[in-house]
């Protein structure tokens, strides 16, 4: 603000004696005004001259540069870097998505992988890693039975309900009472989740998160769903698109159609590849439904985290302005409390 407006005096002082006046009361007086051009040029390390685009760009290396030297906060921005990563797409939850700021500030305050303030202790569930943001997402053996599956199947679910409203199996937009049933059908569709298929052979991987058959089309869809890390992120993908080309071999020989594998990953924090928006596109998702699944990952992930973090600081008394924090939210969704006389 202050370049475009010394720019903007500095142009009409030969037209307009007040600004010109102004302009020579600000330069006496050496204030900010004045001395913004020289400031930027020393800072910046600009030429001569220098255009507000120019500023931005250099500010916003600048801001990278002193994000990535700091320990937690510069793992996010990795993605920055990672040649297969869609930053745009990885922040359509931000653009799209129907949050509250406070939830949206919980989830920043997710991603910058400072929630336990860098205490260095061990993994309370494995006993064997330290306790950090990136371990508890997704890295911990002894989670994934329970918090991992728990956020794999939310992401399910949604994907679902999509299905059911795109072939008329249900009419209903909301997702909380949504129930996943392992087999619904129609004249249009058939949906099964998590089932066994039956083939002529014997084959390992059998049981795809969601198998749609398009009747009428003459399709089988396999969508596999995975939540994982940004070091695993394209190496997951790719095991997921090839999971079941066996079975589908066998599928396309038994139900004489085409079949195709659809992966559907993403990382804790919602970042994509720039494949996955093809793979939304095959199956329907919109940028709505999009910017919600990512948005729940995130609010799965800080709630195992979150909780995880309340039952440790039980024990301990002398963090009680972290504990009310974590208190804060984990009860996001909770109203206030009622008041008994």
């Amino acid at each position: 603000m202050l370049l475009e407006l010394n720019k903007a005096l500095e142009k009409s002082k030969e037209a307009s004696l007040r600004r010109a006046a102004i302009l020579k009361v600000e330069k006496e007086n050496a204030t900010h005004l004045a001395l913004i051009i020289n400031y930027l040029k020393t800072k910046y390390k600009f030429n001569e001259s220098f255009t507000s685009k120019d500023l931005c760009e250099a500010q916003f290396k600048s801001l990278l540069v002193d994000i990535k030297s700091k320990q937690c906060h510069e793992r996010l921005f990795r993605a920055c870097d990672h040649e297969l990563v869609d930053i745009k797409d990885s922040g359509i939850w931000l653009k799209k998505g129907n949050i509250r700021p406070r939830d949206e500030a919980a989830y920043c305050f997710l991603q910058d992988r400072n929630i336990f303030l860098g205490e260095k202790v061990q993994c309370p569930h494995c006993r064997i890693a330290n306790k950090t943001v990136d371990h508890l997402a997704t890295k911990c053996d002894r989670m994934l039975g329970h918090d991992y599956v728990r956020r794999h199947n939310e992401v399910v679910r949604c994907i679902h309900l999509l299905l059911c409203n795109k072939y008329g199996i249900r009419r209903s937009k909301k997702l909380r009472t949504h129930s996943v049933q392992e087999v619904v059908a129609n004249e249009n569709a058939e949906i099964r989740v998590d089932t066994h298929i039956k083939t002529d052979v014997i084959i390992q991987n059998n049981r795809p998160d969601l198998f749609v058959y398009d009747k009428k089309k003459k399709e089988i869809t396999l969508i596999e769903v995975g939540i994982t890390n940004l070091d695993l992120l394209t190496q997951v993908e790719n095991e997921k698109a090839r999971k079941y080309d066996l079975i589908a071999k066998e599928l396309a020989l038994i139900y004489k159609c085409k079949v195709k594998t659809i992966p559907y990953v993403m990382t804790w924090e919602g970042l994509v590849t720039r494949y996955h928006k093809k793979h939304c596109s095959e199956i329907g998702i919109q940028p709505r439904t999009e910017a919600y699944i990512q948005s729940i990952v995130q609010k799965k992930t800080l709630e195992s985290i979150s909780f995880d973090r309340r039952r440790g600081l039980e024990e301990e008394d002398d963090h009680y302005e972290v504990d009310s924090l974590a208190n804060r939210i984990v009860d996001a969704e909770v109203g206030p409390k009622p008041v008994v006389a």
